[in-house]
């Protein structure tokens, strides 16, 4: 039986997704203690690491008792495979399909665990015997731009792209990896082709939205106010409830001294910054804002109101209740 046949039937008898976590985690740390120290063929290495034993936590919940005789067979044999001097451990045939399977599988979990260098290694593995997996080679992508490392992550994902051209979400990964190294304008083409197979796909569209954002955020670092704004309109075009696009149009035509789009645009970001918890401190950067648009044309009640609200959604902010003071203090010398 191969060594990953052992881990496999190890692993699959525990459910509680924390044991399996443990159990990758002790795999990869076998692995790594002893990689260095190995100096044969790297096919032959893993077929030179011993059966995994029980983590202790496993060994409390489930005895070694209670494991079937082929289980108690497999874990006996780690003894046995350190102590052979003369053992050359076979390569795994290439029907061994539990070669891959185990890693793909441990790869999985580190994605979701978000322990991407680890899943960067098990997805490596796995393609070591397995170089056409497509879906290997797609979550190694992901794995890489999980460490933010957005060119190795578009090597492989062009790779798997090469080995299915229509996989919608490897596409949409591959969109995210040019957004991330400033090539929006390659997400955009291929974000609109998609969304002209794809019309009523809300993941094109929302990645097609934040394409457009994010190329809006470029034009306005360059002081390209107009070009900036006309792409925050086409982000909008495919989500209209995305408050920090309204913002991002708001402050643009604030730095054009167009006061009342901004503040039109800030109204109605607020609308939807309130809508969601998480954006409830955005809310109130954004009532200050325009509490000191007001103030500018000396219109102190209405600021007077936004000072408020940006309290009421954010009352942990001590700068807030300092301008509101500040205001009063101003008001009273009048």
């Amino acid at each position: 039986m191969a060594i990953f046949d052992k881990i496999n039937q190890l692993y699959s008898n525990y459910n509680s997704r924390e044991i399996k976590v443990k159990a990758a985690d002790s795999f990869v740390n076998t692995y790594n203690s002893r990689k260095d120290a190995f100096t044969g063929k790297k096919e032959d290495y893993f077929e030179s690491i011993p059966v995994l034993s029980t983590p202790r936590s496993i060994s409390a919940s489930k005895p070694q008792s209670g494991l079937v005789s082929s289980q108690r067979g497999a874990l006996n044999s780690s003894t046995s495979l350190k102590t052979k001097t003369n053992y050359v451990p076979p390569r795994p045939s290439e029907d061994d399909e539990s070669y891959d399977v185990n890693h793909y599988k441990l790869g999985l979990e580190y994605l979701k665990q978000k322990k991407y260098q680890e899943a960067v290694e098990a997805f490596d593995e796995a393609l070591y015997t397995k170089p056409d997996s497509i879906k290997a080679r797609m979550n190694l992508g992901l794995a890489y731009i999980g460490l933010e490392e957005y060119n190795k992550a578009i090597k492989e994902l062009k790779e798997a792209l090469s080995g299915d051209s229509e996989n919608t979400e490897i596409k949409l990964n591959l969109c995210t990896a040019y957004i991330k190294t400033d090539k929006s304008e390659l997400a955009i083409k291929e974000l609109l082709t998609m969304s002209k197979a794809e019309p009523e796909n809300e993941k094109i569209k929302k990645k097609l939205s934040n394409a457009y954002y994010i190329e809006g955020n470029r034009f306005r670092r360059l002081e390209e106010l107009e070009p900036a704004i006309e792409n925050y309109n086409k982000a909008l075009k495919h989500d209209k409830l995305n408050p920090l696009i309204y913002h991002a149009i708001g402050v643009s035509y604030k730095e054009l001294r167009d006061e009342e789009k901004a503040m039109s645009n800030f109204e109605k970001a607020i609308k939807y910054f309130n809508t969601t918890p998480k954006y409830q401190t955005k809310a109130a950067a954004t009532y200050i804002q325009l509490a000191e648009m007001n103030l500018a044309i000396n219109d102190a009640q209405t600021a007077i109101d936004y000072y408020n609200s940006a309290i009421n959604a954010d009352p942990n902010n001590p700068n807030t209740y300092f301008q509101l003071a500040e205001l009063y203090f101003k008001l009273n010398e009048l």
